[in-house]
């Protein structure tokens, strides 16, 4: 869970999450905002667009990355995260961790900027 502020200014927002599977082989989640249509992956990294991004608000971004890993990269169990990589010109005020996933009930349908 990110709690990130992303100013209209900034132009390409990227992070970057590299993971560990049980077999100790090293993959990257690539999250772009410039990046293509779906997602493009290769044994190594997942390349993810973000399209519901918006600017100038605080918000909370959550991912389910053992869920992200398991669909990118065809069934592997993700045993670490080693790195967490912000590209941006961005406000961060808190990074945290949870046991499970976060259910959004009240999903916004509100045009993106």
């Amino acid at each position: 869970m990110l709690q990130i502020y992303i100013p209209s200014t900034a132009k390409n927002f990227k992070f970057e999450i590299a993971v560990t599977d049980q077999e100790k082989t090293k993959r990257r989640l690539i999250f772009h905002s410039g990046a293509g249509k779906g997602i493009v992956t290769n044994p190594l990294h997942a390349r993810i667009p973000i399209t519901q991004l918006k600017r100038d608000i605080w918000m909370n971004c959550s991912i389910d990355v053992f869920a992200f890993a398991h669909f990118c990269f065809k069934s592997i169990n993700v045993k670490s995260i080693d790195l967490i990589n912000i590209s941006s010109s961005c406000k961060l005020r808190r990074m945290f961790t949870m046991r499970s996933p976060l259910y959004d009930s009240d999903i916004d349908t509100s045009p993106v900027l």
